[in-house]
């Protein structure tokens, strides 16, 4: 029996952030789950979680600001998201 991966099987990294406005937990997902739940792009998302936006914030003067988290980078195959992305437009 060959072992390793079946032809065609692919893995995709995702990464996760877990989203904060001020110091209150919000929620947890993908750069793109995370956007569609704010309404702003994924690289939006992605630039929240940068050093560089996290110091711009420190100076705001206006209320809570949005931060994202890396969480982390997870290996998932294109089957699992398939079935995740169904989940979600079950909701």
């Amino acid at each position: 029996m060959a072992r390793g991966r079946p032809k065609g099987y692919k893995l995709q990294k995702v990464t996760e952030y877990a989203i904060y406005i001020g110091d209150e937990f919000q929620f947890t997902g993908t750069a793109e789950e995370c956007a569609a739940r704010l309404g702003v792009k994924p690289e939006t998302v992605q630039w929240y979680a940068t050093e560089s936006y996290r110091k711009r914030m420190e100076n705001a003067k206006f209320g809570d600001t949005i931060v994202a988290v890396n969480v982390g980078r997870w290996e998932q195959n294109e089957e699992n998201l398939c079935q995740i992305n169904h989940q979600e437009n079950a909701r």
